[in-house]
């Protein structure tokens, strides 16, 4: 968590928020969390093996609570620490295409086989009611023929 971050995390931690709201916000802590949290704290950590930068920096933060609303939180630092913008491993790249593509098909699916069926079931109506229709022979035009042989 560099500078940034920590700015990100003081944007979105308020004094006087409850614990469930911060639940909301990051998840659950690190060490689970309390039944009732009156006065404790929860941790959030980053993973282990995610703690690759080889210098000093962000490994976590905790929130502090008094009288079960948000008093302050404090960031913890380390070595190795965390490094946000590592970048995402390019089998995963792929696996957000596959999944994207895979449901726009669903989707596309979707609407065709609700589409397909009502225009089939339009046209078998059509061809019934033209089957039990009987047209009068005075009523059909009368084929004039103009070659003549």
């Amino acid at each position: 968590m560099g500078v940034s971050d920590t700015e990100e995390l003081i944007a979105n931690v308020q004094r006087d928020m409850t614990p469930d709201q911060v639940v909301a916000l990051f998840g659950e802590p690190s060490g689970g969390r309390p039944e009732k949290c009156i006065s404790c704290h929860f941790r959030y950590f980053a993973p282990t093996g995610m703690l690759s930068a080889q210098r000093e920096g962000y490994t976590g933060f905790e929130v502090q609570f008094s009288d079960g609303k948000v008093q302050g939180w404090r960031i913890f630092r380390g070595f190795p620490s965390y490094n946000p913008s590592i970048p995402v491993p390019s089998l995963f790249k792929w696996e957000f295409r596959v999944l994207g593509v895979l449901a726009i098909f669903g989707i596309a699916s979707g609407l065709l086989l609700r589409i397909i069926p009502v225009g089939i079931q339009k046209y078998e109506d059509v061809l019934h009611v033209f089957a039990r229709t009987k047209i009068a022979a005075e009523r059909l035009p009368v084929r004039v023929s103009i070659y003549h042989a």
